[in-house]
């Protein structure tokens, strides 16, 4: 055999994944798990000095499995540089208005903002590595997830409706289940259940945004202000609000009627989600 039938006899990369797309899956999972949390715990159980030391810690592994699975998107063919070009940026980030909107994230924000003042220890560094520090929890979840384990789901079942409507739902639900780790990792088990199902189904309106607008990087912004919005509280000291006295844990029927708010929401937006993208989802399958 000649060296060019060597190379025409090489099994493309993008074969690969869809002929072993959930050890594929797996492997990425766990690769993640590896650079993205275990790593940064193992590195935390030596104390930061700083607060701006403990997000560089934060920030670097994590960014070196994002690098690590966008040059591995790229190379089996997954992504491509117009998944981080201006094309379609700025129409992901108007799809996403809606949820960002949505008053439980506008309330959160304008409490802190109106009546927090920043810690003592706050710079303006403070604030840049901590805005990075999401940013790159977006940046990795959106790569993994949206970019890599999303794509391989969809060329494994095709771009027809039900085989659109098959990788949305299935990546979404492997996302939410990667978060069960934060149980191992010693968060209770209820509200990290809670956190997987609410995170499975924000998962289905990423992946609609990102197939209506055709870019990831809109995605990865819009997940890092979900997180920056969500957890501003990081770098702020709330002065205005009385600190309850109470320390007996909420009542059961409260926690069960925050959490079925919760879904409900969520459930809303999956709604939304699956209407951007409803003329993708009644493609007929090509016959060839």
């Amino acid at each position: 055999m000649t060296f060019t039938e060597k190379s025409k006899a090489k099994v493309a990369p993008g074969t690969l994944t869809q002929k072993y797309v959930w050890s594929f899956i797996a492997g990425c999972v766990l690769i993640d798990i590896f650079l993205s949390n275990f790593l940064v715990k193992l590195i935390k159980l030596f104390p930061a000095d700083t607060k701006n030391l403990s997000y560089m810690i934060d920030i670097l592994p994590r960014a070196v499995s994002g690098i690590f699975f966008v040059v591995l998107a790229i190379y089996l063919g997954l992504l491509s540089k117009k998944d981080f070009g201006s094309k379609g940026f700025g129409k992901g980030l108007l799809f996403g208005i809606p949820y960002l909107l949505f008053p439980a994230f506008v309330g959160n924000a304008i409490t802190l903002l109106v009546s927090g003042r920043l810690r003592d220890d706050t710079t303006f560094l403070t604030i840049c590595l901590f805005s990075l520090s999401y940013l790159m929890i977006g940046f990795v979840e959106e790569v993994i997830f949206r970019g890599v384990i999303f794509n391989a789901l969809k060329n494994k079942y095709g771009d027809s409706g039900q085989g659109l409507f098959g990788a949305v739902l299935l990546s979404s639900a492997v996302f939410g289940l990667s978060h069960f780790m934060n149980f191992i990792y010693g968060a209770p088990l209820a509200p990290t259940l809670m956190q997987v199902l609410t995170t499975a189904l924000t998962g289905v309106l990423l992946c609609a945004i990102y197939i209506r607008s055709g870019n990831l990087l809109a995605v990865i912004v819009f997940h890092a202000l979900i997180d920056l919005i969500l957890n501003f509280k990081g770098i702020l000291t709330l002065t205005d609000i009385p600190v309850p006295t109470q320390t007996e844990p909420p009542e059961l029927s409260i926690l069960i009627g925050a959490a079925v708010f919760s879904i409900v929401i969520e459930v809303i937006f999956v709604l939304y989600g699956l209407f951007l993208i409803r003329k993708q989802l009644k493609k007929k399958k090509e016959i060839l």
